[in-house]
């Protein structure tokens, strides 16, 4: 069973769970439902001229129906809201490019389409599942201080 994309997937979860507290004080909201109400609605402020939120040296850019793309100088993760109560689901190109900005060998092999496969095998496996385009671990003990959030 070749697990070498598990690793780099839980960072990636990780690190956009760690993200999470920042953006509800960053952006005054307090759940991902505040979040996307603002966005899909239009009518929240922090939304009213475009889908792009600066806060000091970093900024959100909201994407899509649920995405985000978190950006500073030196660093950029992008995402999907995940589905009910997940903050992340996996998108393949929004993960293929996490493993290409974060320089993981698998990047040098994996395009979103590769990426997309190997999930497939993980999800009959029985590591992963999949609600429409998005991935998640069925297990989420590796998430250890954010598994509740």
């Amino acid at each position: 069973m070749n697990k070498e994309l598990l690793e780099p997937l839980k960072d990636y979860i990780r690190q956009v769970l760690a993200l999470k507290e920042k953006m509800l004080i960053d952006l005054n909201v307090h759940t991902k439902e505040d979040i996307l109400d603002c966005y899909m609605s239009y009518d929240c402020d922090i939304f009213q001229h475009s889908a792009q939120e600066v806060c000091g040296d970093h900024s959100y850019l909201f994407h899509g129906k649920k995405g985000c793309l978190y950006e500073r100088k030196d660093y950029k993760i992008g995402w999907d809201f995940g589905h009910k109560d997940k903050w992340v689901g996996i998108n393949t190109l929004l993960f293929s490019h996490f493993i290409d900005y974060q320089n993981y060998p698998q990047a040098d092999f994996y395009d979103s389409f590769k990426i997309a496969d190997k999930l497939d095998e993980y999800v009959v496996q029985g590591i992963l599942y999949r609600i429409d385009d998005l991935y998640y671990f069925k297990d989420e003990t590796f998430l250890g201080e954010y598994k509740n959030q």
